[in-house]
């Protein structure tokens, strides 16, 4: 039977949560080519490869997914196991998810979501930055941002989670559309995906378009 080192699967977690060999070689205090041979010696013992290099930045096949899931289960149980053996009390590590979306998804229900989470898994704290997509989802490439949370009007192709909604246009009761007149819409700012699709939806309508954005009280025309 082949016993898998404890220390292969944390070098294997610290690479999928920080999303770089590189990061994950810093907070291991190790180099990174020890870290790229750790890898390799853990898809050796398992027989399998567990990240899918077809995919851009780091992204786990369905198996290394369902390996990692496993994985923490098993460093818990160990680090739970030594607990139960360390007399000195140890103090609480607070870990940080860097969290990056654009402006029109950070409403309400964001904070609310975060505390819930924070009163299940108190050790955690989070970061949250705005911005636009496309450079979001490069840092998160880089490794600079854990999670992005974000709209596409592709399929992304290494995303952990996506699903596909239907935009939908919401006017005031109030709100007269003159054809001689440019509709206003109301949006984030001009690199927003839902107001870039109002606006080739209109300009196939024969409409011209003007950007109304609250918050910098931007107007473009």
């Amino acid at each position: 039977m082949t016993n898998i080192p404890t220390d292969l699967l944390r070098t294997l977690i610290a690479v999928v949560d920080l999303r770089s060999f590189t990061k994950a070689a810093q907070s291991l205090g190790i180099t990174q080519p020890a870290v790229s041979a750790q890898i390799k010696r853990l898809q050796f013992l398992l027989g399998s490869d567990l990240f899918d290099k077809s995919a851009p930045g780091i992204a786990l096949t369905r198996q290394g997914e369902a390996i990692v899931n496993n994985a923490r289960r098993m460093l818990s149980i160990n680090d739970q196991i030594m607990g139960l053996v360390d007399a000195q009390p140890k103090s609480r590590t607070i870990r940080t998810i860097r969290i990056g979306l654009p402006g029109d998804l950070s409403g309400p229900l964001l904070p609310w979501t975060l505390a819930k989470f924070r009163k299940r898994w108190p050790d955690y704290s989070f970061q949250v930055r705005s911005g636009s997509a496309g450079p979001l989802i490069g840092e998160l490439r880089q490794g600079d941002i854990d999670i992005v949370i974000a709209l596409s009007h592709e399929e992304p192709t290494d995303a952990r989670h996506h699903w596909t909604d239907q935009l939908i246009w919401a006017v005031s009761d109030a709100s007269k559309v003159d054809k001689n007149s440019p509709v206003s819409m109301l949006a984030f700012s001009n690199e927003c995906m839902c107001y870039r699709s109002g606006v080739e939806a209109l300009s196939q309508a024969g409409f011209e378009s003007r950007l109304v954005s609250y918050g910098r009280k931007l107007v473009t025309g």
